[in-house]
């Protein structure tokens, strides 16, 4: 399982992530900020099942 902490760290300094909003069967959705304009950002994290 993703976790913000994760989410975060793979974005570097673009985004700054504040919370999970959603998670279903084939993704994850994040709340961030996009540091550099200051505007809201919604990221989504595809999910790949091990082989």
């Amino acid at each position: 399982m993703t976790t913000v902490s994760e989410v975060a760290a793979a974005l570097g300094d673009r985004y700054r992530v504040e919370r999970e909003l959603g998670a279903g069967g084939m993704a994850m959705g994040f709340l961030a900020t996009e540091l550099k304009h200051g505007r809201p950002a919604a990221i989504k994290i595809i999910r790949i099942s091990p082989r």
